[in-house]
């Protein structure tokens, strides 16, 4: 606030006997005060421009750039920039992390200089990393680090190993921080002999999840009509059992069976028989839902024959036929669960579990197919699924037996074409354990999966 004094006007006159020249002295106060409020407000209006035109302070700091990495990465980049107000002649830099997840191979000098002298020392049991470096011995030297107060220049880059078994973790222990090491090092900056004391700034190195389990089915399911839903399992490293729950909407879909992939690295290549040493699977119904537990191996040293080695399996197949009332277009999932009771995780070689990506199956189904109806396997259309289907193909391939009315039945293993395999196939299902037919089956429907076979006539009982 600005205050105002007002001056009163006044005439002195002065006269004397040795000289009668009057003097006057007149003070206009009006104008003294329009000199003051203008000098007052230039130098407002000064204070103003200067506080706007004002540089911001700037920051010096050492900034640990975010970064992803997965378990079993090799030498992979972690990148230290600088952001410094003056030029600096040298520096330190100190990093601590978690041992048993992280181990350092290198440092290298990114910035574009070439330092007088550069040094690093790793210790992988501590978790720690310091590195020293001085440009130039020489104060204003061409070789100086140039001032970069308003954008970070990569400088460093720390080559780091993740551990096979690291979890994932979206905060890992991997940090910029002072006092590390013996002698203890600080972060500093140094400017012409002089420390600087930069902020620290750690962006988040993440461990990401590899591990995931997914629907690997591709057939759009058609309302009213059974379908098969393969449950698959993606891992990079082996794998030693799986453990999980499943979720689905019993007023929808009803499980007609439950049963383990033909996958080649379930199956023991010598023998084809189950690599499985313990399974547990509980199906409940009513309550749509399932508890699947597989162990491969059931003890150390999880031998390679054992496990399941590292890349994407096949694990479970799960046949399901929709509710009469389910429309085209109509939408149900497939949930994996973790309740608490039985989680959806994986056990890696070496018994460290891991909870991976869960991708639920969201289904919408398509029309209804068109067709006649039939039973997968009943070759002979007599509606039964026996050893005399078997016989018939073998009659039909090679001893020139009639031709099955239904060659979408005669597909046994459901791969579009109708071979010894399926002959074969029947067999090892009714006598040696091997898997069953896809859909349909046990009951009658049109097929699920689109290929160039026919069915001219439908499996007696399907009309």
């Amino acid at each position: 606030m600005i205050q105002t004094t007002m001056i009163r006007t006044t005439t002195i006159t002065t006269k004397t006997r040795q000289n009668p020249m009057e003097t006057t002295v007149t003070t206009r106060s009006s104008k003294i005060r329009s000199l003051w409020l203008r000098s007052a407000q230039l130098t407002l209006a000064l204070l103003v421009v200067a506080g706007l035109a004002a540089p911001a302070a700037a920051v010096d700091e050492v900034l640990l750039r975010a970064a992803s990495v997965a378990p079993g990465d090799v030498d992979t980049p972690i990148t230290v920039a600088f952001s410094n107000d003056a030029v600096m002649q040298g520096y330190s830099v100190a990093l601590a992390y978690d041992p048993f997840v992280f181990s350092c191979t290198n440092v290298t000098e990114i910035g574009g200089i070439a330092p007088e002298y550069f040094q690093f020392t790793i210790d992988d049991v501590a978790g720690t990393v310091v590195v020293g470096a001085i440009t130039s011995l020489s104060p204003l030297s061409q070789d100086d680090i140039a001032a970069s107060p308003d954008t970070p220049v990569d400088m460093l880059e720390f080559a780091f190993t993740v551990a096979d078994n690291a979890l994932p973790n979206p905060t890992a222990f991997l940090e910029l921080t002072n006092g590390v090491g013996d002698p203890p090092v600080n972060n500093v900056y140094s400017n012409v002999g002089s420390d600087i004391s930069p902020t620290l700034v750690n962006e988040t190195i993440e461990v990401i999840n590899p591990n995931r389990y997914f629907f690997s089915s591709s057939a759009e399911p058609s309302a009213g009509f059974a379908f098969t839903a393969v449950l698959a399992v993606e891992h990079p490293f082996a794998l030693n059992a799986v453990q999980i729950e499943l979720d689905w909407d019993e007023t929808v879909l009803d499980l007609d069976q439950l049963s383990i992939a033909p996958t080649e690295d379930i199956l023991l290549a010598n023998s084809g028989e189950s690599n499985i040493e313990f399974e547990d699977i509980v199906i409940s119904p009513v309550t749509g839902s399932a508890e699947i537990a597989l162990l491969f191996d059931f003890n150390a040293p999880f031998l390679d024959t054992k496990v399941i080695p590292p890349g994407t399996q096949d694990i479970v197949e799960l046949d399901f036929t929709p509710d009469g009332g389910v429309l085209e277009d109509d939408t149900t999932t497939i949930t994996f669960t973790n309740d608490g009771l039985i989680n959806s995780v994986t056990y890696l070689a070496g018994e460290v579990a891991v909870t991976p990506i869960l991708d639920d199956f969201t289904i919408t189904f398509g029309p209804p197919p068109t067709g006649n109806l039939f039973i997968r396997g009943a070759v002979n259309s007599d509606g039964f699924v026996d050893l005399s289907d078997a016989i018939f193909l073998v009659q039909f391939q090679f001893l020139d037996g009639p031709t099955p009315e239904c060659m979408k039945a005669a597909d046994f293993t459901d791969n579009g074409t109708v071979d010894i395999a399926d002959a074969i196939s029947i067999l090892q299902w009714l006598f040696n354990g091997a898997p069953g037919p896809d859909a349909p089956y046990p009951g009658c429907g049109l097929d699920p999966t689109g290929d160039t076979l026919t069915c001219d006539t439908p499996t007696s009982g399907c009309i």
